[in-house]
This record gives C-alpha cells, structure tokens and sequence, in this order.
C-alpha cells in the first residue's frame, strides 16, 4: 500500500497531472446532459465566473459529455437556501452542505445514494482514489450507502499528537532529537527538566487549557478515535484494534496523562495561570514565555525555528461524514456522478475550478511544488476570480499561492497514515439523538476540564467529582448510542 501511494503521488507532480492534459478530445460519443452545480462563494461572485465556466465547458463536453453550470451561492446563506430549495423542488444536480449538519440531509431524503452510479464507466477514479485510502467514498458510508464524495487532503487527512517546540530549547540543552521519533511523556518530562535548569525564566509546558471545550489528551501518547467530528468527550476508540467505545476520562491512559500534568505543574513547568490565561500557547511561546505547544497534528503547522516532537505514530483515524452530494432532484445524477470523477481526477480541471485561468488570473512559480503568483498587472485587490473556500478536489495537486511542504513529504506522511487506520475509519458519529446529554456533557467538560488538565488541583479528590459530573450528564447514554452506531457501520463495511 506504501509503494503504490508513494509511487502515485512522486510520479504525478503537478505539471503531469492524473488524467489532465492527455486526455482525449472529443472521445464522447453519447448525448450531453446539463449538470448544475451549486458554487459556493465567501460572500462575493468572481467576477469571470462565467468565463472559468466556459473553460471548464471545453474539457468536460467533449471528455466526459457533461455541460456544467455553476450557480453561485453564498456560505453565509446555503444553510437556509439548500434546505428551502430542496424541500421546494428545486432543479439542481451537486452541491456541498459545507459546515452543515449532513445527517440532516441524510435523514430527510435530501440527497440521493450514489452507489448505482459508482461504476467502471461513470466513476474509475472515485474508485480507484478510495481504494488508495483516501476515504474520498468510505467516509460518506452511511448504513452500507455511500452519500456523497469527499475532497482528498494533501496528507490523506492522517493526523498524530506533536509537540511543536523552539529549537533553541533543544539544541542548547543537548536534548537527543530524532524528528522521525515517537517520544512519550516521560521523554518530554526529562526534556522539561533540562530547559527548566537551563532557561529558568520560561515554562517548559506550553498547556494552556483556558476555555478549553474537550480534552487535550489525544495529543498525547496515544492513538484516540472519537469517529468523524465529534469530541473526544462523547467517547473514543483508544489503539488501533479496538472496536470499543470508552469513556476516556474513565480509563488508566487518561489518569496517566493527569499524572504527568499534575506533577509539571508541581515543579513549575506549566504556567501558573495556565487555566485563567487570556493568551494562547502559539502567542506565549512566540513572546518566549513558555517553550512550546501541544499540536493536534505532526504534519504542517511547523515554522523554521521549531521541531515537531512526535508523542504518537502517524494515523489514520475516522473524519466527519459529508462531501460533495448529489441532490435528490437531480435531473442528472449519472453525469453528475461523472463530472465529480473527473473533476476528483483531472489536474487542470480542479486547478481551473480553484484557481481559475493559467495566465489570467495566477502564473506557474515553481512546478516542484505546485506554487502560483499573479500575473504581472494582477493581484489580490482586482484579480477577477477567486475561490476561498477549496472544497473541491484532490488537494495533494492543488496549487498553492504560498510555498508548503514538498510532494515527497506529504507523500511520505500519507502512506504512513493510510497503512496505520483506526478500526473506527469510514465511521462518523451522528449525536443527534442524543443532543440534550452531549449539551450537559459538554458542560460539565468546560467546568472541570480547564482545572484538571493543567495538572493545577489534586487528581485524587478531583477527577471522582468530574466522573460523577459526567454521570450525571448522560455520558453512560452517549457512549452506548455511539457504541450501537459503530456496531452497525462495522456490520455494513
């Protein structure tokens, strides 16, 4: 699985492209079906949105027999435009619930399954991009159907727990540094104890739990999957065999976490006001007043100065359900089906759809990276298109207006999360049936989360008044209707 990812990613550099600039003009033979698609801006149509239209028309017509139309919608509106157009009949064929409750969508029959429509002939590279591990189809599966289609990330959404430090702290203390290292806590603690001795006006623990709404103990040491967007809070698969949903603040890998909080916190690693501070790590740590910061993920986010130290592998763990879907009054949901595997596939399609017009609108910088500027006369303030929100793709061949990391290094991170999945993977937890307790639940993880994990009070006295709190909450009830969900998604795999 490594060698056929990695192998993928480093021979189709950007200039290349998937099936992009050597596919076949005019290989379509059958009728051309009109396919709307719903374009979501940030408040404000590109001005050449028509024209980008027309470009992307000249690829799709004779490649795939499919005529787009791209009706705009803005983000600020969609959350009651789609549900009103839907429940009305409107005619449309692809839109993207973005930051919207997609069960909602799933429960009312808004949108279609599109599993018929998954073939050889209308889907190749859907379903040769989920086969990778992408989860550009398994992580819209819902009851054994699949919803909709999601963007592929340019590190395959893996994540893992990091502590991104100031180098300083650890070239001048002569800590032993590995970047491809899984360290533990206690590594960390003997680190601590060095920068404490050799820089004794900065805290070594950049935790800064003030407002803080879940837990912070899945940055640390272990492999935690709370299926798709809900909070650690509502219960967690916790390693990578498990098929068990736990209450982790319950568990013996959450009171560890606790233990090495409370005892940083006893020898002054962690900022005394660490629970009430109005600033946050990132802006404490630039200001040199604490070392560094916990991070939800060892990919990106890195700036030259620091080290990412690793506390747990690279992962794969379950994402939040939705994509891209198709519409339940779709007049075409064949072609739509077929426009969205071209678009998941053709480079200069994605590109002309993110970025608009090569030489109008952005100029190749640096194809090793895929790095675009303004063409000379245009910038930010009167470039006539304009795509903020990229919901649209395959991200790894996206191009980029500011330089990121290489091809090669998200290839390498990629490979390493797919080939590590928790068994939680194409599960997405869906709590509506339980909004009441994770509202109280979610309370009672803001009164004594902030305290707790900041190792500020006594673990003994206070953690059993936190578990009683929860108790009190619902959490045995969440934790068992997410159990019964994961059950049935695992049955329907």
């Amino acid at each position: 699985m490594v060698k056929k990812i990695l192998s993928i990613l480093l021979a189709l550099v950007f200039s290349l492209g998937m099936c992009a600039a050597s596919g076949e003009a005019g290989k379509w033979e059958g009728e051309v079906s009109h396919v709307i698609m719903l374009y979501m801006t940030a408040g404000v149509t590109p001005k050449d949105l028509g024209e980008v239209q027309d470009k992307m028309n000249e690829r799709t017509i004779p490649e795939i027999g499919v005529e787009i139309e791209l009706r705009p919608v803005s983000f600020f509106d969609s959350a009651k435009l789609f549900p009103a157009w839907l429940a009305n009949g409107e005619v449309f064929d692809l839109f993207f619930p973005f930051m919207q409750d997609p069960f909602s969508y799933t429960s009312n029959g808004s949108i279609l399954p599109i599993d018929d429509y998954l073939t050889e002939e209308n889907a190749p590279h859907l379903l040769a991009l989920d086969a990778e591990g992408t989860g550009v189809l398994t992580n819209c599966l819902l009851d054994g159907k699949t919803w909709g289609i999601q963007p592929v990330s340019k590190s395959m959404n893996g994540t893992g727990g990091a502590y991104i430090i100031q180098k300083k702290y650890v070239d001048e203390t002569g800590w032993d540094y590995d970047p491809d290292t899984v360290y533990t806590l206690d590594d960390l603690g003997e680190l601590f104890a060095l920068i404490a001795e050799q820089f004794p006006d900065v805290y070594p623990c950049g935790i800064i739990t003030s407002g803080t709404t879940d837990t912070n103990f899945s940055y640390t040491d272990h492999v935690v999957d709370p299926l798709g967007s809900s909070q650690v809070y509502s219960g967690a698969l916790i390693g990578f065999e498990s098929t068990t949903i736990e209450n982790v603040f319950e568990t013996e890998e959450y009171r560890d976490f606790l233990e090495h909080m409370r005892a940083w916190n006893l020898a002054g690693y962690i900022h005394p006001d660490a629970n009430v501070c109005d600033s946050d790590a990132y802006s404490l740590m630039k200001a040199g007043v604490v070392a560094g910061r916990f991070f939800f993920n060892s990919f990106g986010g890195l700036e030259p100065d620091e080290y990412m130290i690793k506390l747990t592998p690279i992962y794969k763990k379950s994402e939040s359900f939705g994509g891209m879907c198709v519409s339940r009054t779709s007049a075409n949901p064949e072609a739509a089906v077929r426009f969205i595997d071209m678009l998941w596939s053709d480079v200069d399609l994605m590109n002309l759809l993110q970025k608009g017009i090569e030489g109008k609108h952005w100029v190749m910088l640096d194809e090793s990276i895929g790095l675009i500027g303004f063409p000379e006369g245009v910038d930010a303030s009167n470039v006539g298109y304009v795509n903020p929100l990229g919901l649209y793709g395959d991200k790894r061949y996206i191009y980029v207006n500011t330089p990121e990391s290489s091809v090669e290094e998200a290839a390498v991170f990629a490979a390493e999360a797919v080939n590590h999945p928790t068994q939680g993977v194409g599960a997405a937890y869906n709590g509506n049936s339980v909004a009441n307790e994770l509202s109280a639940v979610a309370a009672v993880v803001a009164q004594y989360v902030p305290t707790l994990e900041c190792g500020a009070v006594d673990i003994d006295s206070y953690l059993p008044q936190f578990l009683e709190a929860l108790d009190a909450a619902g959490i045995d009830i969440i934790i068992a209707d997410k159990q019964a969900q994961l059950d049935n998604a695992l049955a329907n795999r």
